[in-house]
């Protein structure tokens, strides 16, 4: 995963300012040194966010000479410290890192891609059915659908890619029933019946 902290820097109000990065964070005194040599200490509380805002004295920002490029608040820079800032370091450190960079790259090249392709042709964005052991259903045949069209194309090139993926878009468009109980008929037939897989997919078999 990309680390969105780089992404934002830079951009909008932080513009041209200090990152969190800039600040020296002291464990056992816990506490953050700002590029000045100010003191910021634990201030605010966000319990839901489990995080504590780090604030310098609003008279030490007023007088700073490094408060444009610092802050734009009237009341004084804060740095945000969540309860596990150490874990979120220690990640970013390794998304950033060459090995996390190459995972990306592979990421893109052998996921996103197959995730894309699924959402615009073969209707992954939208559960057809309820129950998660229904929805492994789905996957499957979109799996099954975009594995037919490599084996094509690989065969016969891609006229036979096309035609394999024309081919098997009606099974995923107009499957029959709508695999829930029916609205206004019996569970056992017409409109709406509830349409059984194999044993191996359904749970506890």
């Amino acid at each position: 995963m990309a680390d969105l902290s780089r992404t934002q820097a830079g951009k909008g109000r932080k513009a041209d300012i200090f990152p969190e990065s800039a600040f020296a964070y002291d464990p056992a005194a816990d506490r953050y040194t700002c590029p000045a040599g100010q003191t910021l200490r634990p201030g605010r509380r966000h319990e839901r966010r489990r995080s504590t805002d780090y604030v310098a004295p609003p008279r030490a920002c007023a007088a700073c000479a490094l408060r444009q490029r610092c802050t734009r608040s009237k009341t004084g820079r804060s740095v945000k410290r969540h309860d596990r800032q150490a874990v979120i370091d220690a990640a970013r450190a390794e998304t950033n890192g060459r090995a996390g960079k190459k995972d990306r790259r592979r990421r893109m090249a052998l996921m996103e891609r197959s995730w894309a392709d699924g959402a615009n042709n073969h209707g992954l964005k939208h559960s057809r059915w309820r129950r998660l052991w229904r929805q492994r259903i789905q996957d499957r045949l979109i799996a099954a659908a975009q594995n037919v069209r490599i084996l094509a194309r690989r065969a016969g090139g891609p006229t036979k890619a096309a035609k394999a993926t024309a081919a098997a878009r009606p099974a995923l468009a107009s499957h029959p029933g709508d695999w829930g109980r029916s609205r206004g008929r019996g569970r056992r037939g017409g409109r709406g019946a509830v349409v059984r897989c194999a044993r191996a997919d359904r749970p506890g078999s």
